[in-house]
């Protein structure tokens, strides 16, 4: 999966031309031309998998399956992924002629990781619709963060305020959430005369 637009945002030049005629003179000949939408969007994998299994007698059936779906987000990448694996049991046998009993059983363990989305201050689209071009993604000599695995990450020399590197401001997210469900259903079906079955 991937974006289906990107906004066309200023370059290097545009962006000094920019400020230059809103009463800001900026010369910046560092080379610099960072495409902040470019860096944090990406072409996001997905894979799904499924598998059943289903048999029995002319008494008993059953039915097992289990699937799993990984995603990448197409922005982010694995700073926003979704991870869920499932599995199902159903179990129906005919104990007498009169009597079925049987089981429904799953279980499914998620995770999410997010990256926080738009609001005032902290969305990762505001932060790179205001980023300027002329900050670069990493800068060991203008570090704005450096992350536990040692990347510094640029600081904008240009813009200030709550304005952050959109590239660390990914690295930075955290959240990280873990469900785990089970559902379970037994029951006993009494057909106790013909045209009529009790089930609980």
């Amino acid at each position: 999966q991937s974006i289906s637009t990107k906004a066309e945002m200023m370059n290097a030049q545009e962006y000094m031309q920019f400020q230059t005629e809103a009463g800001n003179s900026i010369n910046d000949d560092s080379g610099v031309d960072t495409n902040w939408i470019d860096e944090v969007s990406e072409n996001a994998s997905i894979q799904k998998h499924y598998l059943s299994f289903a048999g029995g007698s002319d008494k008993t059936s059953y039915m097992l399956s289990g699937s799993y779906i990984d995603q990448d987000g197409a922005i982010g990448g694995s700073n926003a992924n979704f991870e869920r694996f499932t599995t199902r049991i159903n179990l129906k046998s005919e104990m007498k002629e009169w009597l079925d009993v049987g089981v429904n059983m799953s279980y499914s363990h998620q995770t999410r990781r997010t990256i926080s989305e738009d609001d005032e201050y902290r969305g990762i689209m505001n932060n790179v619709l205001l980023a300027d071009p002329l900050s670069p993604v990493f800068d060991s000599n203008n570090a704005g963060w450096v992350s536990p695995s040692g990347k510094a990450y640029g600081k904008s020399k240009y813009v200030t305020g709550e304005i952050q590197n959109p590239a660390a401001f990914i690295e930075m997210s955290n959240n990280k959430f873990t469900v785990d469900k089970v559902l379970g259903m037994a029951f006993a079906s009494l057909k106790p005369v013909k045209g009529l079955t009790i089930t609980s």
